[in-house]
């Protein structure tokens, strides 16, 4: 069970009671499970709406496991919603997110969590209008196993802390992690790529190396991207 707050104990508007993603109540949400034993299908996740009126949280609650997750397990998994803007007045905030389990047949929540920092919001970033100036390995992208070059358009390095992430428009065939699968195109690592084939994303660790800023203008490509293949086919002319 994840709770998401809609308004603040101060009555500062925050998420929407549908996390901004248009699905009607008790819809299934798209998730992605990234990391063995375990894969996608091995469980659902289902939108509950919130109410901003009565402060009432949105949530998401996930079962329908097909198998067991033992004690000694972790299942990690993305779920992706629509960040709120920023309350009136404030530049920066910290949202916290609540996480728990309930007994069947109980209303006992067990494992508390409660992740602080889990959404940190913003305001003084801004974006990048030129393109990323992609190329793959072979020129095709519909191999297996390539790896796609592209120019970064960060406005501040991306560290330790932070992650550099890529939604694309297209479906990817992989899910999952590639160990150090984010480098410079001389193979140097910035950490690992996670693939997020149901959200069409890829999100680049930056844990072993910094991804710093390449610049205004900047025609160099800085970011290769390995394991990536597109659900397009190579036509022969023939």
């Amino acid at each position: 069970m994840i709770e998401i707050p809609t308004k603040s104990s101060a009555g500062a508007t925050l998420f929407s009671d549908d996390l901004g993603l248009g699905l009607t109540d008790g819809s299934i949400i798209p998730i992605d499970i990234l990391d063995a034993p375990f894969a996608n299908g091995f469980m659902s996740c289902r939108l509950f709406h919130g109410n901003r009126n009565y402060y009432q949280p949105a949530k998401i609650v996930c079962g329908g496991l097909t198998g067991t997750v033992t004690s000694s397990q972790l299942l990690w998994f993305s779920i992706v919603v629509i960040n709120p803007g920023l309350p009136s007045g404030e530049a920066k905030v910290s949202i916290p997110f609540f996480i728990y389990t309930v007994e069947q047949g109980t209303t006992y929540k067990t494992n508390f969590d409660v992740v602080e920092n889990a959404v940190y919001l913003r305001s003084d970033y801004a974006s990048r209008n030129q393109v990323a100036n992609p190329a793959s390995q072979n020129g095709r992208l519909q191999t297996s196993g390539m790896y796609l070059d592209m120019i970064s358009r960060n406005y501040y390095t991306t560290d330790s802390s932070s992650f550099y992430i890529i939604f694309f428009r297209f479906p990817l065939r992989n899910n999952g992690v590639i160990s150090n699968g984010c480098t410079n195109t001389g193979g140097t690592a910035y950490g690992d790529a996670i693939y997020h084939a149901n959200h069409w994303a890829i999100v680049c660790k930056t844990d072993v190396n910094n991804l710093g800023v390449p610049g205004n203008g900047y025609v160099s490509r800085n970011l290769r991207i390995n394991g990536f293949f597109t659900p397009f086919y190579y036509l022969s002319s023939s």
